[in-house]
């Protein structure tokens, strides 16, 4: 165990930081080595919102996997020293006195509820850097017994700062240049599938031709002038607002929508990204956009055969008494058919229908 103003700690820090940067090191080895000058220590990486007023864990040293779960789960948002972190100068070590009283930390719930049951009492924190209202930090917790170090670690989170800025905006940018390789959206214009690539504000940061060209032909679907994909169907948005927040579960799903444009199946997935990727750059989120035909459209109804028979028939403009005569049926057990065809679709009338399923 080293000191924590040993000079040489410091160096040796500062190298692992650049080297997270190279197949020779990674951002966990960095964590690890800090944390390791502390009797008790618990080191993270924590990203903060300071509009939404919640905050999570990303990597982690010296906690376990109960304590990182329960704080992600409730704990982020009654952290008494989050909301200071959120405006504390950028690039500066403080300890968590300085942020808020020890007095006062003590009749909180955060600290009755969460740090005496890991036997921590206080530590150090650095805001790294800021934006649009998000805090990225490092923040180390101890238990009493290392109480005095608080301040001299404050000092070592300093003089890491610009170190860390640093290669945080190199890996941010590289982060970002990253996503939907070309090769990925060739493939997909060659299939006839729009992909459109968001970020964590659901801003548009890639689209594929042939999303281009579905946005274009108002298929329900529009960029704001902030950049922001919004959809016609509420539902929707709110499926892509929750896939874009960054403590999503990032579960794929399939939808629909029936718009001037035609009809689309609509996929919203979490893009897979490496835990610093997602810390830094935010979560992305790839909208994939697949023109549907009207058999490709009505197999998603659960009809029985007879009854898409029935449908893709009335589409086509036929009446009843036709498709009774074509398939030799009374036109009662047509009318049967079609109602339930109307519930399953959930439409009212043969106009409705047709409306639902026009194409463009």
């Amino acid at each position: 165990m080293k000191n924590l103003d040993d000079a040489s700690f410091k160096d040796e820090l500062i190298e692992l930081i650049y080297a997270s940067l190279l197949d020779d090191g990674n951002w966990q080895r960095f964590l690890d080595r800090l944390n390791s000058a502390l009797h008790n220590g618990k080191t993270t990486f924590l990203f903060y919102d300071s509009v939404a007023r919640q905050g999570y864990f990303s990597l982690t040293s010296g906690y376990t996997e109960d304590e990182v779960a329960v704080y992600n789960a409730h704990y982020n948002t009654v952290n008494p020293w989050m909301p200071k972190a959120s405006v504390r100068p950028v690039g500066i070590g403080v300890t968590s006195d300085q942020m808020y009283s020890p007095e006062q930390l003590r009749k909180t719930e955060f600290y009755n509820d969460y740090l005496t049951k890991s036997d921590l009492e206080g530590g150090a924190g650095l805001t790294i850097f800021r934006d649009r209202g998000r805090s990225f930090v490092l923040t180390t917790l101890m238990s009493a017994r290392d109480r005095e170090s608080r301040g001299t670690l404050a000092n070592l989170f300093t003089d890491l700062s610009s170190h860390l800025a640093r290669a945080f905006s190199y890996y941010r940018k590289g982060a970002n240049e990253s996503d939907a390789s070309r090769s990925q959206s060739q493939l997909l214009d060659l299939a006839g599938i729009g992909l459109l690539i968001v970020d964590e504000d659901a801003r548009l940061k890639t689209v594929n031709e042939t999303g281009e060209a579905l946005i274009d032909r108002h298929c329900g679907i529009r960029v704001a002038p902030n950049g922001q994909i919004v959809f016609a169907q509420s539902s929707l948005q709110e499926v892509l607002k929750a896939a874009c927040r960054r403590h999503s579960t990032g579960a794929v799903r399939p939808s629909e929508l029936d718009a001037s444009g035609g009809r689309l199946e609509i996929t919203i997935v979490r893009m897979q990204s490496d835990t610093m990727r997602e810390f830094l750059a935010g979560p992305s989120v790839a909208i994939l956009l697949k023109p549907l035909s009207t058999s490709q459209s009505l197999a998603t109804y659960a009809l029985s055969a007879r009854e898409a028979e029935v449908a893709k028939a009335i589409i086509a403009g036929k009446s009843i008494q036709q498709i009774a005569e074509e398939r030799g049926l009374s036109r009662e057990t047509v009318r049967t058919q079609l109602k339930s065809v109307f519930a399953k679709l959930g439409v009212d009338s043969q106009i409705d229908l047709v409306r639902k399923f026009s194409e463009h």
